[in-house]
């Protein structure tokens, strides 16, 4: 039987399901790094860190350039998995590891530190033109709704001018302006 670490199993005592899932990848990412593995969270845990919890996911989306080394720690730490998804019944974690590459730069990734340790998230702008995808081009009106949320929490922070490129080159940009058109609208009534 696999022995879980005190630090993982301290974190059955945290309630908020987000805090107990940012400190697991934070403590998850410093041994991914003692591997030389920088691995980056995507994907809808992304959206829930940057929409502040407003959007809430069943799993923690983890981008790494190589599985083995995530795979090894949490079979080591007692996960099961069922494809690329690994879970841990006692500690309501579900991680789903995602082969690079990253759908953004790296260079744009937002660092959080969680009491010492830090973690990767990609950045705000990938995220949106991610969800913008899949509105476009997948038509999943969720994606629409969460690009909306982003926009509005966070429109002073973006970086408009490598929001559009990125958007340009997806073939999102008329349904960017379209969203941000409608956010205009609703606050002017």
């Amino acid at each position: 039987m696999c022995r879980v670490p005190a630090q993982l199993q301290e974190l059955s005592t945290i309630e908020s399901r987000l805090e107990r899932r940012l400190r697991f990848v934070a403590i998850l990412s410093r041994r991914l790094s003692e591997r030389g593995e920088c691995p980056i969270v995507v994907g809808g845990h992304a959206v829930e860190i940057h929409s502040l919890g407003e959007y809430t996911t069943g799993d923690i989306d983890l981008l790494v350039s190589s599985k083995e080394p995530a795979i090894e720690l949490l079979e080591s730490w007692g996960f099961q998995s069922q494809g690329r998804i690994w879970w841990h019944p006692r500690l309501d974690l579900v991680v789903d590891l995602i082969a690079e590459p990253l759908a953004g730069s790296r260079e744009r990734t937002l660092t959080l530190e969680i009491e010492g340790d830090e973690l990767l998230v990609i950045g705000l702008e990938d995220l949106i033109v991610d969800r913008l995808n899949g509105c476009v081009h997948w038509q999943v009106e969720a994606d629409c709704q969460w690009v909306r949320l982003l926009l509005r929490q966070h429109s002073a922070e973006l970086d408009e001018e490598y929001l559009y490129r990125c958007c340009a080159e997806a073939g999102t940009e008329e349904k960017l302006t379209d969203i941000r058109q409608q956010i205009q609208d609703a606050q002017d009534d």
